[in-house]
């Protein structure tokens, strides 16, 4: 691609998917404005501006449908460039250790090695764990691969200021109404004005003519950020190498994640489908601690509690099928690109580099119709 900085595309949203999406079309040359209601140099985050709450790591799971291999190819990609980015650029927070998981009952797509999401094949140091060296009485099945886990705030404002700096990416912060609005008002968006085609990288699915995707739902989510014990404490702390999640018989599930750079220990986390409740519930931090003290015993202090930094709620959008990446042509704009590129929720971290790879295959080849199957 030899765009010389000349073409121009517009992206909506300045989540993780926004954000690298940005990164990877500047990379190929292409000039870029990202339009957003939120970004992650705002003073204070808002539970809407999900990308800056989320847990960040990467965590398989077995693939059973076609969305679901489509999915892990893209997570798999994203493995690829976090790789990359880690070695290139480590005060970026992005840092590979160990992921570890531990089922209390498994489902046959964990246990065979052969489910195309969950096995040697396509998951670097991966091995099962055996019974002897599981600490855990009721998990009856535990394994391991090489993870990568990021402090969230700090990528998202990594990639923000190296999108400024040296990419000189343009940023409009603008709560937009419809994606017909973002382009009837190129004229407004200074030397824009003759763009290829505009990303739509909105978490809930805004819509051509406004309105979001009716197939987006929203879950909300409790997590506490947690600081290493007081002394005593323990001669280490596992957890500065590794991730753990414990999944329950009843499908619910504790973890705990490193968020680099100081970032302390994420430990999360309840869920709650369409509760849109922007505060801590203290029954719900209670729970949290109750369920995770048992298996993260390392993280406690000498008083045997975990020292509580901040309790985040977020709300994010997902859509039922699952993210939607898909490219169309609008005749009534000139035949200008819309790429839709959003509904992955808790993924988006793990879809992101993959996404934006995708992105950046649909806006070269622009006159050419691609659909959400690639």
């Amino acid at each position: 691609m030899s765009a010389c900085n000349t073409h121009k595309v517009i992206v909506v949203g300045a989540g993780i998917t926004g954000l690298t999406a940005a990164y990877e079309l500047s990379k190929q040359g292409y000039k870029v404005l990202l339009i957003s209601k939120y970004f992650p140099t705002d003073p204070e985050y808002s539970y809407e501006y999900a990308s800056a709450w989320a847990g960040a790591h990467f965590r398989p799971i077995p693939s059973y449908s076609e969305q679901d291999v489509f999915e892990m190819k893209l997570n798999r990609t994203t493995v690829k460039y976090f790789k990359k980015f880690a070695q290139e650029f480590p005060e970026s927070s992005v840092k590979f250790v160990k992921g570890i998981d531990y089922l209390e009952e498994p489902s046959i797509g964990y246990v065979t090695g052969t489910n195309v999401g969950y096995n040697a094949s396509n998951l670097e140091n991966f091995k099962t764990l055996s019974s002897s060296i599981i600490p855990f009485n009721n998990v009856n099945f535990g394994c391991e691969y090489d993870s990568w886990v990021a402090n969230a705030p700090h990528l998202l404002k990594f990639l923000f200021n190296r999108l400024t700096v040296f990419y000189n990416v343009k940023f409009i912060k603008l709560d937009v109404l419809s994606i017909k609005q973002v382009f009837e008002a190129t004229s407004c968006f200074g030397n824009f004005s003759d763009i290829l085609g505009v990303v739509n990288a909105t978490g809930r699915g805004l819509q051509y003519h406004g309105g979001y995707d009716p197939e987006t739902f929203f879950i909300r989510s409790q997590t506490l950020v947690v600081s290493k014990p007081n002394c005593p404490q323990p001669t280490t702390i596992p957890y500065y190498n590794k991730t753990v999640t414990v999944q329950h018989k009843d499908g619910s599930w504790i973890y705990v994640i490193e968020r680099p750079i100081d970032g302390g220990f994420l430990i999360g986390s309840t869920k709650q489908i369409n509760d849109f409740c922007p505060f801590e519930r203290e029954a719900e931090t209670q729970e949290l601690i109750a369920s995770a003290k048992p298996y993260f015993r390392e993280l406690l202090n000498a008083q045997g509690e975990f020292n509580i930094q901040k309790v985040n709620v977020s709300i994010r959008a997902v859509r039922k099928g699952g993210l939607k990446l898909s490219k169309v042509l609008i005749k009534e704009q000139g035949n200008k690109f819309l790429i839709d590129a959003y509904g992955a929720g808790a993924m988006a971290y793990e879809l992101s580099f993959g996404v934006a790879e995708k992105i950046v295959q649909m806006v070269n080849d622009k006159y050419e119709y691609i659909s959400a199957k690639l």
